[in-house]
């Protein structure tokens, strides 16, 4: 008889991997001398994951009233915890295991986000599975009289970084007015900047570039900007963009169309760019939130 994958979301989530456990395997040679020497409970050496220390709580034949059923317990518990310090907590992903000896395959109880502290020192199943079907032969967990249970703990470790994000009520725009003289001379996929744009505590610049972008025949002006509202005199596109400190660019006009005389955009061999800036939030890097 052998125990299949369940899915309880008030209980508890198995299935089946060929994985050994990553961090501790717990094998119990003679397991029938727990009940013959009346063991009752059983723990593991200690053993070292995530920084902290851990072992494994096995109650070999517990008895549950209301199925009437003995049941295998086993739990992860903090070990040593004289050494933390007061208010201790920790994070982390468990998972508990058991072999399947005939299939070569382990019974995975997994992962889930568990938090330990001083009050709640273990997590684990007190009905992991029934005594019946683990000392089934067909089962394969318990075979000549041999079996291994396991545990993976993935330590959770915060970094304290953050970020505050205000939205700016009344945002202030700021324009700013670019003529840019010998447009000709400027070379496909040169990139030309503006002087220094002042919006408020942010500072940024204009950059454009004519370039043919890969796979496409027609000739784009490229804009470059942040949050930012765009024109060239007699044309206008607003630009709408979440800055994060890169570069950003758009298609903003086609050359053949900014080149037309009967359009007006370039006179004298100039254009006139004007740019309105407004900051609608910022961003301030925090230890805590």
């Amino acid at each position: 008889m052998n125990i299949t994958p369940e899915s309880n979301a008030g209980r508890k989530i198995s299935s089946i991997r060929y994985a050994a456990p990553t961090h501790y395997t717990f094998k119990i040679v003679s397991y029938s001398l727990f009940s013959q020497h009346s063991i009752d409970m059983f723990e593991s050496n200690v053993f070292e994951s995530g920084g902290y220390k851990w072992k494994l709580v096995l109650y070999p034949n517990e008895y549950n009233r209301s199925k009437k059923k003995h049941h295998i317990s086993l739990y992860l518990e903090v070990a040593e915890t004289d050494g933390l310090t007061p208010g201790w907590e920790i994070n982390a992903v468990v998972a508990l295991f058991l072999y399947d000896q005939n299939r070569q395959t382990y019974l995975t109880f997994e992962g889930r986000f568990r938090r330990f502290h001083a009050l709640q020192r273990r997590w684990g199943y007190s009905q992991l599975i029934p005594v019946a079907t683990f000392k089934d032969p067909s089962s394969g967990y318990l075979v000549d009289d041999t079996c291994i249970f396991g545990a993976e703990v993935f330590v959770a470790k915060s970094t304290g970084e953050g970020e505050c994000f205000s939205m700016i009520e009344d945002a202030t725009s700021y324009k700013h007015t670019w003529k840019i003289e010998s447009f000709s001379l400027i070379k496909d996929k040169e990139v030309h900047k503006s002087e220094l744009i002042s919006a408020g505590d942010w500072n940024c610049k204009i950059e454009l570039s004519p370039r043919v972008m890969a796979r496409k025949t027609t000739k784009f002006l490229y804009i470059y900007a942040l949050k930012i509202h765009v024109s060239v005199i007699g044309y206008m596109q607003s630009v709408a963009v979440w800055f994060d400190g890169c570069a950003w660019g758009h298609e903003f006009m086609e050359l053949e169309c900014l080149n037309d005389p009967t359009m007006g955009f370039l006179v004298n061999d100039s254009i006139i760019i004007e740019a309105e800036v407004t900051v609608l939030g910022s961003s301030v890097s925090t230890s805590t939130i």
